[in-house]
């Protein structure tokens, strides 16, 4: 009987306990009508109990000693509160020692990987990314233009249609990217190639102007024979190819860390193109949207797409909702 009352005297110290912890202020320092939702949290499930705190003087005190004193010290260590708008509130603070899950363990080495630590120059470098093979294709390409341009000319001026070779084609695109290391993508090339001092040397010791303006409209990426059939599937069929060995480069060579990055860019462009963007916002304005996924330290690549609009139906027709073009981006390393 001694024990039996000192039980009873333990299970109304908790309730009352329980009730103080229970009652909840507002701003106005009144009673809040809140209906809050007990739970307790275990390994295999999650039981749920609903009080109303305006009520619970009322309830029935016999209904309250039925319940067991394990019960009750437990749901005092680990509570949640549910408010009327969904909100959950928790008493305790969650475990910190929770296992990670399996698919968010970080395996591997991050950094660029042996394959590429071999490199020490710049243009090695450049050589990882747009290696000889796409330069070779280049070459094929451009050079069937340039024989059909010839045909259609019928002129036996062959030296200013001689075809493009492989030195050339690499001197062509260094002055390109030259011209973009000295901010001069949008400077008349007539400028660059000045020889009164305000030029740059490093041009018309390279290749004549009318050279290089010929090779630049004379570049081709694809094959012109074939590209009306796989424009019917395709809007980027002009670029696919060289853009999709492009990104697998880029994969590669470099184990991306556990931080990434998601944003798009526009590249600046004027010219033709059925999905040329036009971003007032942007500095540009008109240009080539891409999706990057990208390491927001070493501003690697690891994953890019062209925006194409509306893609004809066909094996390119992609979903452009924000949340299936994160799928995309996100495969190499989901």
């Amino acid at each position: 009987m001694e024990r039996q009352l000192r039980d009873e005297d333990i299970a109304n110290l908790l309730l009352e306990e329980n009730e103080e912890d229970d009652i909840i202020f507002n701003s106005s320092g009144e009673d809040s009508e809140h209906i809050f939702q007990e739970v307790d949290e275990t390994d295999s499930e999650v039981e749920q109990d609903i009080f109303i705190s305006n009520d619970r003087q009322s309830s029935s005190s016999d209904s309250e000693m039925d319940v067991p004193l394990s019960r009750l010290s437990n749901s005092h260590r680990s509570k949640i509160y549910k408010g009327k708008d969904e909100t959950i509130w928790f008493k305790n603070p969650n475990r910190s020692n929770v296992r990670t899950r399996s698919e968010n363990i970080f395996t591997g080495i991050p950094g660029v990987k042996p394959s590429a630590q071999h490199v020490k120059t710049p243009l090695e470098c450049f050589y990882l990314f747009v290696n000889e093979s796409m330069l070779l294709d280049i070459l094929f390409y451009t050079n069937l233009r340039i024989q059909k341009t010839r045909e259609n000319l019928n002129t036996s001026n062959e030296y200013s249609y001689v075809e493009v070779s492989i030195i050339e084609l690499k001197a062509t695109i260094g002055l390109i990217y030259l011209s973009g290391l000295y901010k001069s993508g949008r400077q008349n090339l007539q400028d660059l190639w000045c020889n009164d001092g305000t030029g740059i040397s490093l041009f018309p010791m390279t290749m004549s102007l009318r050279r290089f303006s010929f090779i630049v409209n004379h570049l081709r990426f694809d094959d012109v024979n074939t590209r009306s059939e796989r424009l019917v599937q395709d809007r980027l069929a002009p670029f696919r190819k060289l853009f999709d060995v492009f990104v697998t480069n880029c994969q590669l060579h470099y184990t991306p860390y556990e931080n990434l990055t998601i944003d798009e860019e526009l590249v600046a462009f004027r010219g033709r193109c059925k999905f040329r963007q036009y971003l007032p916002s942007k500095p540009a304005k008109y240009g080539i949207k891409i999706f990057a996924l990208v390491h927001p330290t070493t501003y690697d690549s690891l994953n890019l797409e062209i925006y194409l609009g509306d893609q004809p139906t066909g094996a390119y027709k992609v979903s452009n909702k924000p949340h299936d073009v994160v799928d995309r981006l996100v495969t190499p390393i989901s």
